[in-house]
């Protein structure tokens, strides 16, 4: 069995695998955090990516927040349209980034 040094603890040691559902589990696939049998401490962690439906998701947030950027777009005159839409993407892209991050706070174990 290979072994890993730990951060915490400066041991090599064999790590024991905790295998776990992330938070928003139809969206996330399973993780797996690497422990060390010393400390006790997670020395590193697998796994967790989107899945399928995490990926639709999330393109439907995408497509959701330029729908906005576009009609945003449209309240603007014409010589500013051009202008109106990319300030528009940016702050639709800056606000869903800021909620993305705010959930992966929110649900993080």
């Amino acid at each position: 069995m290979s072994t890993v040094e730990c951060n915490s603890c400066k041991r090599n040691c064999p790590p024991r695998l905790w295998l776990y559902r992330p938070r928003l589990g139809q969206l996330r696939h399973m993780k797996t955090q690497y422990i060390c049998t010393q400390c006790g401490e997670v020395m590193y962690e697998t796994g967790g990516q989107l899945t399928v439906v995490g990926k639709l998701f999330m393109a439907a947030v995408f497509v959701f927040a330029l729908t906005g950027a576009v009609a945003a777009s449209g309240l603007a005159t014409d010589g500013g349209v051009l202008i109106g839409a990319a300030i528009a993407i940016i702050v639709n892209g800056l606000v869903m980034y800021g909620v993305y991050r705010l959930v992966r706070l929110l649900f993080r174990k």
